[in-house]
């Protein structure tokens, strides 16, 4: 994956210091805060790298070519600029400056943008220096990452702020011996984090889509991010809430009834109550805590729910199918019948039949009629007369989904989605306060 240095170069002459980033200390006193951004994060890059300059043609003149600024006698300041110093590095990483507009309009804050924007290639690894991101730049630079990541996958793993400013004023600063003005240099990493996982989290709610939490993951697997350094790893809460999304999608109702909720509700707790995770994170966790609170272990109602989980995402044939399994399995249930077996569930699902066509005994199927005391106690059940005639009408519902609606009675996509809506509120009223 290619590597690429993002920095802006202001106008100002800047005045001479040591970094601190964390417990290291830079031992060179450098005048450009990029001297030590390119130390610290670039030393290893190769030959296929780069290091991308951004700058005003004031900030060329003054700060990138050598003896830029004057003295107050007017004379130039000898001085090698930015430019001089980065080719002294011990760095194979390609060096380019891009000029870029003063942005005192609105038309010039585009057009940096567009150069920015421009600059990145697909799938790069990018490490930002804003120390120098002037005016609107900050703001810019936030929404411009954000863009960038979903239109060229590019991927963020450092964003760094040297705070010359905590040194003090500018006469207090050139009272201190250039040597002993340490700078901490920030890590804000954290901030694109967030945004990515605010992304993923509303990704999942809006889509029940777990892809962008596996690929944060799997991208924070290989990098030291603020994310992965509490104490309790996502990474096991991802992989279960990926199979819970997995098997709604695909409708595997007894593994949603088997599988592991206190296991994935005692993950989440975990990741929400820990110290040492980014703390906006903690809201994020809540809002995927709400769409999963109600499901429990070994619990039938958890198809039930999967028809609300499914009818929110848009997931109707799913949904249909769900209800109607799901009554099928609560009947079973009720009568204290293996609900995993299948003539077991052609027997529940002849019932409806029998009782909507009020169909004879002789006339029943071979399944029914073999086990007859089975069909008389579910015909008995309360539930069962309870969802009788809803049962018919998913019946039709599923039949005009799974048939694709190319007959001249199919209904239109509008009148299902109405349909299937009012079934779920009638079933839920039902289910729930059985």
């Amino acid at each position: 994956m290619k590597k690429t240095l993002i920095s802006i170069l202001g106008t100002n002459d800047y005045l001479e210091c040591r970094h601190s980033f964390q417990d290291r200390i830079s031992n060179d006193v450098v005048k450009y805060v990029q001297e030590d951004i390119v130390k610290l994060f670039c030393s290893d890059w190769d030959e296929n790298s780069e290091i991308r300059i951004f700058l005003t043609q004031e900030a060329k003149k003054k700060n990138w070519i050598d003896n830029g600024h004057n003295n107050k006698d007017g004379l130039p300041k000898i001085n090698d600029g930015l430019f001089s110093r980065l080719q002294k590095l011990d760095t194979k990483s390609k060096i380019i400056p891009y000029d870029i507009p003063e942005g005192y309009t609105e038309s010039d804050i585009w057009k940096i943008f567009e150069i920015i924007y421009n600059s990145f290639e697909k799938n790069e690894e990018v490490i930002i220096d804003v120390t120098h991101a002037f005016r609107s730049l900050p703001m810019l630079l936030t929404v411009l990452l954000n863009y960038a990541k979903q239109l060229k996958n590019i991927k963020v793993s450092g964003i760094y702020y040297a705070a010359f400013e905590k040194l003090g004023s500018i006469a207090n600063v050139l009272k201190i011996n250039p040597q002993d003005r340490i700078a901490p240099i920030l890590d804000l990493t954290a901030f694109s984090e967030l945004q990515n996982w605010t992304i993923a989290t509303y990704d999942f709610l809006s889509n029940a889509n777990t892809s962008k939490f596996s690929e944060l993951i799997k991208d924070a697997g290989n990098t030291n991010t603020s994310v992965l350094n509490g104490a309790n790893n996502p990474t096991d809460f991802v992989n279960q809430l990926d199979e819970l999304c997995k098997m709604i999608s695909l409708c595997r109702g007894k593994d949603l009834i088997n599988f592991d909720f206190k296991k994935l509700h005692q993950s989440l707790d975990n990741l929400k109550n820990d110290e040492i995770l980014i703390k906006p994170l903690a809201p994020l966790f809540e809002q995927i805590q709400m769409k999963i609170d109600k499901f429990q272990n070994d619990d039938i109602q958890n198809g039930f729910l999967a028809v609300k989980w499914c009818i929110d995402h848009n997931l109707d044939q799913q949904a249909t199918t769900f209800m109607q399994e799901n009554i099928i399995t609560k009947i079973l249930y009720d009568v204290s019948t293996d609900w995993t077996v299948k003539k077991n569930r052609e027997i529940a699902a002849q019932s409806f039949a029998i009782a909507s066509r009020k169909i004879e005994d002789a006339k029943w199927e071979k399944s029914a009629a073999e086990n007859k005391e089975l069909v008389h106690q579910i015909l008995q059940l309360q539930f069962f007369q309870n969802v009788r005639k809803l049962y018919d009408k998913i019946t039709d519902i599923r039949n005009d989904i799974n048939h694709g609606g190319y007959t001249n009675e199919a209904k239109t996509h509008t009148k299902l989605k109405n349909k299937l809506n009012v079934l779920y509120e009638n079933l839920s009223t039902i289910v729930f306060n059985d």
